[in-house]
């Protein structure tokens, strides 16, 4: 194991110089067998250093091994994550982060037949700038790359003005908004109608398709550097889930009965998101439920038939954008924002994966609590749970998951083998009738 290769030097001076002592590193499975040597030298060169630190492994992430596990982070109360792998860089909400990508050095292009074909595909567009996202495997060698893709796309025929997007700092604190796209910092004054776009680096990476279906109005040049391909346009495979995404808007427009997934508990701005979602939905006349839930899954979903849709609000690169499988469709918030208002149309060049689509008030304060607010608290806040009056009064029902909480009698099979109390037997009585979507009372 190469200590650069994984940044162990530069990780330790991030712990020591922030004076963090107890970290949480998040591993993604390739590296799992990696995990236990690379903690062990970040221990040791920080005890050289006269601080003492201790590690914890996050080995089975909550949602998505491409976000910051800040639920996981929170059970140990860590100061840091140290988050190893590809990455989705969503702003974070509490616990700071501290991202070391893998690392690739084949980004040299010495095939004179693929360099004219990227010139070629540049003056087909016939733009006169030119925008390009370099993949996060050669963030350690930044510089050079971007070298080496300017001397490709240059030429005596070509006079485009050549911009690199930055990618969001690595060792960021938390609660930072700032406008950026799969993590990088793309402004809307400099993303202009005379404006191509290029992706260099690998053709399966999450930005790749994450930035491909925000710009999707957009000319696009691909260059995989490790295999000297080049591709124009999007790929047939963005398309079709975009012309998927529009079908799927519509059929939430005839939805009565939403399900609002929470899939994140830490990616900023998660909260007011599922609130708007929410209220959106109350507006147009639909009923909802929110389901607390990592991973979902078909079976996980398929336990809530009355559910006709569900909304998913999580990172933008963990959202189920093939949802065949499942018994109800999945949207996106930026689908629901149009699904359920009267005003929006589907626009297909205005398309977006990110959480915070809703308009976010004025004042995007931290919470009462402060930012090492308990888990709990959260999930209650989340599934919007009322609390309980002081004054021995009977809680208004907000919410499916309030009826749970406050007014559901029932909680179970209390036998005296499993250690209950022996109760006496009680007269039968009529419950509820008719279906989740409506009751005979209602």
């Amino acid at each position: 194991m190469e200590e650069e290769e994984y940044r162990i030097n530069d990780t330790v001076d991030y712990i020591c110089g922030n004076n963090y002592t107890c970290i949480a590193s998040q591993f993604p499975d390739s590296l799992l067998r990696l995990a236990p040597e690379i903690s062990s030298r970040i221990q040791q060169y920080c005890r050289e250093k006269g601080h003492d630190v201790t590690m914890y492994l996050l080995a089975d992430t909550t949602y998505n091994s491409l976000s910051v596990d800040e639920v996981a982070s929170s059970h140990i109360q860590a100061d840091c994550v140290i988050h190893y792998g590809r990455a989705s860089l969503t702003p974070v909400s509490r616990v700071p982060a501290f991202y070391v990508f893998p690392r690739q050095n084949d980004y040299r292009i010495e095939d004179v037949e693929m360099m004219q074909r990227i010139r070629d595909a540049l003056e087909e567009t016939g733009r006169s700038r030119v925008m390009c996202c370099i993949d996060q495997v050669y963030s350690h060698c930044m510089g050079t790359v971007q070298e080496e893709v300017s001397r490709c796309l240059r030429s005596d025929t070509t006079t485009a003005t050549i911009v690199f997007p930055t990618l969001r700092s690595e060792g960021e604190a938390c609660c930072r908004r700032e406008a950026t796209v799969a993590g990088y910092h793309m402004p809307e004054e400099e993303v202009s109608d005379d404006t191509v776009l290029v992706w260099f680096g690998a053709p399966d990476a999450p930005s790749k398709r994450h930035l491909m279906m925000t710009y999707n109005a957009f000319p696009w040049i691909s260059i995989d550097p490790a295999s000297n391909i080049v591709e124009t346009g999007l790929p047939k495979d963005v398309m079709q889930v975009l012309r998927r995404r529009y079908f799927l808007v519509e059929k939430a427009r005839e939805a009565s009965i939403v399900g609002i997934l929470v899939g994140t508990l830490g990616a900023d701005g998660y909260k007011h998101s599922i609130n708007s979602i929410r209220l959106a939905a109350e507006k147009s006349g639909k009923k909802t439920y929110t389901l607390l839930m990592g991973k979902p899954n078909p079976a996980k979903l398929a336990n809530f038939p009355e559910i006709e849709i569900f909304v998913l609000v999580a990172d933008p690169q963990g959202q189920i954008l093939d949802s065949k499988e499942y018994y109800a469709p999945i949207i996106t918030p930026h689908e629901a924002k149009i699904a359920f208002s009267d005003d929006l149309e589907w626009e297909q060049h205005a398309y977006r994966l990110d959480i915070d689509v809703f308009p976010s008030p004025e004042q995007h304060a931290m919470d009462p609590e402060g930012p090492c607010q308990t888990l709990a608290v959260q999930a209650q806040q989340a599934l919007q749970i009322t609390e309980p009056s002081q004054y021995g009064k009977k809680v208004a029902i907000q919410s499916s998951a309030d009826y749970l909480v406050h007014s559901r009698t029932w909680t179970g099979v209390e036998a005296p083998c499993a250690g209950g109390e022996e109760k006496e037997a009680s007269v039968i009585v009529k419950g509820q009738d008719g279906r989740a979507a409506h009751y005979s009372h209602e």
